[in-house]
């Protein structure tokens, strides 16, 4: 019986491949599909999986065109056996229980979907941070088991867009046809979305048990929004229509809404410093704010984006021109770096301090290992003295006999 399917779409991923790969197989959870699709890859991951697959049977290569990680993985799906679905990136990995964990409260509550924390691992520094993007606790109704219907305002905000951090029932899937769109930019937000909004029963493992890895730059190292400008608004766009096409857009439209606004901006941001970036600036203001139904509400509506200060972005792009928006920018990263430096500062400090301490610790250290040997020594010269020996004699018939009596 194959428990949980694991998709894993592939593209020159060689550099992080093999820890990916080694977490799924590692899990405590052995009875799994891992389903590799090699999407085209012209670095050493086909030979990573060759090596990998000759080792585990239960690792399944299948070959694809390169079109990117949606494409990929509608391609696993269709290979897939497993009572439940899962998905991973290849630059990502998973906690050694992550998949045990996931099916057995799907198992226990019969859930459509499962959704557990993420961490961020930054590789520059290898520095391991969990965060709350993934599964905001605080929005949940107080139960175990619940549907969009129990969180309207929120059900998008609270999970993201993010098929990783989930496992999907196949049957579930199936019913609903569900499937990612063939585009290279936020290609799995249709699919989880329309899934949160299908599911009559999701559920919820609250630990970290998902790493995704950021790259120097503080991006997806699989990331792709210079390649394909408006992938996301194609897919907040398509979200919108399947909303309206079930009827229930009214109910979850301040989800949306909030979701969308957020997205459009995390994209602006993440293309600075590019020119793309005029472009995509201009076709917010012009269209993009007004299609996804931004423009139709105040501040006052986006209560997470506006403590995460992305309703203050969104106001200088609706109101100012490209340079004026430029130089708000350069002041708010000012700010920040101003920031920074204090941190940097601040912690330079308390390094300092904790090496004094390193230093005093090593002086005790050594006074304490100077006491050690001088009681050493002073031990072994009691037992090589005359005295300690002729005693040990003398007293030898006297503690045979005591023993006896005590019966050892």
């Amino acid at each position: 019986m194959v428990k949980i399917s694991v998709i894993i779409p592939i593209y020159n991923a060689e550099k992080y491949l093999e820890q990916c790969l080694d977490s799924v197989l590692c899990q405590t959870e052995s009875e799994i599909q891992v389903i590799c699709v090699d999407d085209g890859s012209t670095d050493a991951s086909g030979a990573i999986l060759k090596e990998y697959a000759k080792r585990d049977q239960r690792l399944e290569i299948v070959r694809s065109a390169n079109k990117g990680g949606g494409a990929a993985r509608n391609v696993g799906m269709k290979s897939a056996k497993g009572e439940y679905i899962a998905f991973l990136d290849a630059d990502d990995f998973m906690d050694e229980t992550f998949l045990e964990r996931m099916y057995q409260k799907c198992s226990k509550e019969n859930a459509d979907i499962a959704v557990c924390g993420v961490r961020f691992l930054y590789q520059v520094t290898g520095a391991l941070r969990n965060t709350d993007v993934g599964l905001r606790v605080g929005n949940l109704p107080d139960k175990e088991v619940f549907s969009y219907k129990d969180m309207k305002p929120f059900i998008f905000n609270t999970f993201h867009n993010w098929a990783w951090n989930k496992i999907f029932r196949r049957e579930f899937i199936e019913k609903h046809n569900l499937q990612f769109q063939e585009i290279l930019r936020t290609n799995d937000l249709l699919f989880t979305c329309k899934a949160l909004v299908e599911a009559e029963r999701i559920t919820t493992v609250k630990e970290h048990l998902i790493t995704y890895r950021i790259d120097e730059e503080g991006k997806s190292c699989q990331n792709t929004n210079d390649i394909q400008l408006y992938g996301f608004y194609e897919a907040f766009l398509a979200l919108k229509n399947c909303l309206i096409e079930k009827k229930i857009y009214e109910d979850v439209k301040k989800s949306f809404v909030n979701h969308a606004l957020d997205g459009c901006i995390a994209n602006l941001n993440t293309i600075e410093f590019t020119e793309a970036h005029k472009e995509l600036f201009k076709k917010l203001k012009q269209d993009i704010f007004a299609a996804l139904d931004i423009t139709d509400y105040k501040g006052e509506y986006y209560p997470y984006n506006v403590e995460s200060k992305t309703v203050e972005r969104y106001e200088h792009v609706i109101s100012e021109d490209y340079e004026s928006y430029l130089k708000y920018r350069a002041e708010e990263l000012q700010g920040l770096f101003s920031g920074l430096q204090h941190d940097v500062y601040y912690t330079d400090c308390r390094a300092r301090v904790l090496m004094q301490e390193i230093v005093h610790l090593k002086i005790a250290l050594q006074y304490l290992d100077n006491d050690r040997k001088w009681l050493e020594n002073d031990n072994h010269a009691v037992y090589e003295s005359f005295s300690y020996r002729f005693g040990h004699k003398m007293t030898a018939v006297p503690r045979w006999i005591y023993r006896k009596l005590r019966g050892n």
